[in-house]
């Protein structure tokens, strides 16, 4: 059973962490918790095989980290709506922030129940589950 949660409970969460709540964009009146394991493996998987068949397979310029961002919470959401859960959205989200070691990056973040989870969407990253920083954490200028 998918954890559900009322956007002003998805802001709290991430408040708690420490992400401000005025860069949290959150459109829906409630989000279900999807299943990490679908997230992070077969939807995940079946996104980087869409993106090899048209050529989208590394970052340039042209395509980058916050083109891969948006690709797996817009399926997800896709996704989602073919299901049982009653719910106007799935808690998955981009996430755009300032590195530690420099530079603005773009990631995905999902609720596992009520824990954050960081999720690194390029194909050529060595961990799809990654851990961010407290800075980094703090630094976050976007959230969708």
């Amino acid at each position: 059973m998918a954890t559900i949660h009322s956007a002003l409970e998805v802001k709290f969460i991430y408040s708690e962490i420490g992400v401000d709540p005025s860069v949290i964009n959150l459109p829906d009146r409630d989000y279900a918790s999807p299943h990490i394991g679908w997230l992070t493996g077969s939807l995940f998987d079946w996104l980087h095989n869409h993106l090899f068949q048209h050529n989208l397979t590394s970052w340039n310029r042209k395509w980058d980290c916050d083109n891969f961002a948006r690709g797996l919470p817009y399926f997800a959401e896709a996704a989602h709506k073919t299901t049982a859960v009653d719910t106007e959205g799935i808690s998955v989200f981009e996430f755009w922030y300032q590195m530690d070691k420099g530079g603005g990056h773009a990631i995905v973040t999902a609720l596992d129940g009520s824990t954050p989870v960081f999720i690194e969407p390029q194909p050529e990253a060595r961990e799809r589950i990654v851990q961010l920083s407290k800075k980094e954490i703090e630094s976050c200028m976007f959230m969708r």
